[in-house]
């Protein structure tokens, strides 16, 4: 469950600036004072900022969403093999199913350490993708509580 307020929201049309608590479904005020329920899925988020283009059209900034046109094709491409090999070796989506956070780790220091050698027989920097993607699902479905904490066995944490 999350709340925004002073935000704007474009709900298929209609803005509204009341706070809310969003859950499955909101109710939105309509200019004419009456409401609708609509799926929060529906709502567009609002950051104020706009880029306008040679056509005329307009989109909402691109500020703080990340630039994945930027990424390297290889790299995507070496990320998605990694996914399709440990797909044929364990089954799809079986690591979805909660590995330690210090697999993680030691596998990315482990591929890292093998690349830096210039060791060749495995794709050692794809592994260092596919492991680095998978810790930072795995950590978000563990805050999110829909993988067990006991996952997060690293050593040296910092509390903050």
């Amino acid at each position: 469950m999350w709340t925004r307020s002073n935000t704007n929201y474009r709900v298929r049309g209609i803005i509204s600036t009341k706070e809310q608590q969003l859950t499955d479904n909101i109710d939105v005020r309509y200019a004419d004072g009456t409401y609708r329920t609509v799926s929060k899925n529906s709502i567009l988020p609002d950051s104020g900022s706009r880029s306008e283009f040679t056509t005329g059209a307009v989109r909402d900034a691109m500020s703080g969403k990340g630039l994945p046109s930027l990424i390297p094709p290889e790299a995507i491409r070496r990320l998605a093999c990694r996914f399709e090999d440990g797909a044929t070796k364990y089954g799809r989506d079986n690591w979805q199913k909660g590995i330690p956070l210090s697999r993680y780790h030691d596998a990315i220091i482990r591929h890292t350490l093998a690349a830096a050698e210039g060791e060749r027989e495995e794709d050692h920097l794809g592994a260092v993708l596919w492991n680095a993607a998978a810790w930072i699902w795995t950590e978000d479905q563990i805050r999110d509580g829909l993988l067990p904490g006991e996952l997060d066995d690293r050593t040296y944490t910092s509390e903050v």
